[in-house]
């Protein structure tokens, strides 16, 4: 249950094989040169940000698309992703049936256009709140705070709520939250399995 403790297993040779250890032990374990480390296949798990479009001020659209727009997807994959992933704008890996090579750059980084679009929305100096759980993913409070330090400078205000586990699920189920910091699963097979699988992704549900 101790990631450290499973690697140590590892390099001792108490064990032959780990998996689903921390990205920090692969960019590490993958310099040695006595143990095969693979990283499999890209979008097994996602890292998202759920908007609620019933709550203000992800009701309007203009809005929603400045945050695309204010997200460093590069910085995130190079500082706490190790580079180890590409950034990209859909959930969908480049072998789905359902990528798009058009989309997956839909939304560069760009200030300035998300600072627009906020004026156009008549949105200037919003403030809203976006829960996480470090418990549940570390990585997504990372981007969190990434997102906030954008939009801080655009003169956008993002409280960060960072939750225990139970919470976060309890608000995640119930569809109660302005943003949320999310993860999701089974994006490298049909398109499907991800759209019917899982409660973000269910309309009656937001």
């Amino acid at each position: 249950s101790d990631p450290t403790s499973l690697v140590a297993s590892l390099q001792s040779g108490g064990v032959d094989l780990i998996w689903n250890f921390q990205l920090a032990q692969y960019v590490e374990l993958r310099k040695s040169a006595t143990l095969k480390v693979e990283h499999g296949l890209i979008g097994s798990s996602y890292y998202d940000m759920a908007l609620n479009v019933t709550s203000a001020p992800f009701t309007d659209k203009l809005f929603r698309q400045a945050i695309n727009y204010a997200t460093d997807r590069e910085q995130f994959t190079k500082t706490v992703l190790y580079g180890v992933v590409p950034p990209t704008d859909i959930p969908f890996p480049p072998y789905s049936i359902a990528y798009s090579k058009a989309l997956d750059t839909h939304y560069p980084y760009d200030l300035d256009k998300a600072k627009a679009l906020i004026k156009k929305a008549g949105k200037e100096g919003t403030s809203f709140t976006a829960v996480a759980s470090s418990q549940i993913q570390t990585e997504s409070v990372a981007l969190a705070q990434i997102v906030q330090a954008s939009l801080k400078t655009i003169g956008i205000t993002m409280t960060v709520q960072n939750f225990e586990a139970a919470r976060y699920l309890q608000l995640d189920h119930a569809s109660d939250f302005q943003m949320m910091m999310h993860t999701f699963g089974r994006s490298n097979t049909d398109p499907d399995t991800l759209i019917t699988g899982a409660i973000v992704w269910w309309n009656h549900d937001n």
